[in-house]
């Protein structure tokens, strides 16, 4: 929705967005947030000279991001277990997921867990957050689970 915010903001003309860049601006992380979405804004509507927006008009730091993993077992549990505690709105962490993953067969240890967790972040499937709000999953993960 920014992104379009921005583009309808400062574009001259009407742009379309193609599927494969949602996906690729859905996926990326956004580590400079907002002010980066602007600037990415503001570098394809100086290149651009079509008016639909394709892979090709983004910069570079957004398309050589790394190609969805596939999952194993164990992230997949992870991630559906995480849906369903974030459905009934409770909090979820290392510990709760180890205990379920024993009663599931899975066996995986707080550490076993931790290294998938910060995997499942890094490809950006969830976020972690300290407190309250604990682990939330991102629109990629609830797209495939």
């Amino acid at each position: 929705m920014l992104f379009n915010y921005f583009l309808d903001k400062k574009s001259e003309f009407p742009l379309e967005v193609s599927k494969e860049v949602k996906d690729i601006l859905l996926s990326y992380n956004w580590p400079g947030n907002v002010r980066e979405l602007e600037n990415t804004v503001e570098y394809i509507l100086a290149i651009i000279e079509e008016d639909i927006i394709k892979p090709h008009h983004l910069p570079e730091d957004l398309t050589s991001i790394r190609k969805p993993c596939s999952l194993d077992e164990t992230e997949i549990f992870i991630l559906k277990t995480i849906k369903e505690f974030n459905i009934d709105r409770k909090i979820i962490g290392r510990k709760t997921l180890s205990e379920l993953s024993f009663k599931c067969g899975l066996n995986l240890s707080e550490q076993q867990i931790r290294s998938k967790l910060n995997l499942l972040q890094q490809n950006g499937y969830i976020e972690i957050s300290r407190g309250k709000v604990g682990i939330k999953l991102t629109s990629k993960a609830n797209s495939i689970i």
